[in-house]
């Protein structure tokens, strides 16, 4: 997603956080050959833009991860020292 590109996955764990189905790719329910074949054939009659697939990537990037987490940590340090004090 992060070069613009549709991907298709498994609609479990991650993909499910980190995707929109029909619109950064496809999620597939069943983790087997017909339901990999289905996906391909429902992602061949879809258009993606590109640009929308990268700017939804961009969410994800490291940096932010890494901003989200420490804001995260800090959040709960502060909860806990004022509810211990």
């Amino acid at each position: 997603m992060a070069s613009g590109r549709p991907v298709i996955a498994l609609g479990h764990g991650g993909s499910l956080d980190s995707m929109k189905d029909g619109i950064t790719g496809l999620l597939f329910e069943h983790q087997n050959s017909d339901g990999l074949t289905k996906a391909i054939h429902r992602f061949e009659t879809l258009e993606f833009d590109p640009k929308a697939i990268r700017k939804h990537a961009e969410q994800f990037d490291t940096e932010k991860f890494k901003a989200k987490i420490l804001t995260a940590v800090n959040e709960k340090w502060n909860h806990f020292k004022s509810t211990n004090s």
